[in-house]
């Protein structure tokens, strides 16, 4: 870890910087790692809207975290049967789907 003000490298449990005196706040990167976990969370608002309108395409899925899933299915679309199987597909997951590809439930 470094110190914040004049960037020394500092050893774990410091709480003043022995090169500027300035105080070790510890919690600053607890605090970061809270707000990024908030960040995450999906809605399943947006889940279904994207599933809808643009289902087809396997949006939602990227959106979910289902890369591979959305993958096929932007493949599915380019054919000429395969684009109502991804829409079909997309309508069954708007349907089912509860949780995101990490176990996440969707807000």
């Amino acid at each position: 870890m470094k110190c914040s003000y004049c960037r020394f490298k500092l050893d774990n449990g410091q709480t003043v910087c022995p090169n500027c005196g300035a105080p070790i706040e510890y919690q600053t990167t607890l605090s970061h790692s809270v707000n990024a976990q908030k960040n995450t969370e999906r809605s399943k608002a947006v889940y279904i809207w994207t599933a809808i309108l643009f289902g087809g395409f396997g949006v939602h899925d990227f959106y979910a975290g289902y890369h591979l899933k959305g993958i096929i299915k932007v493949i599915l679309f380019l054919t000429i049967i395969g684009v109502y199987i991804s829409w079909i597909w997309a309508i069954i997951d708007a349907c089912t789907v509860r949780k995101t590809k990490t176990g996440e439930l969707f807000t």
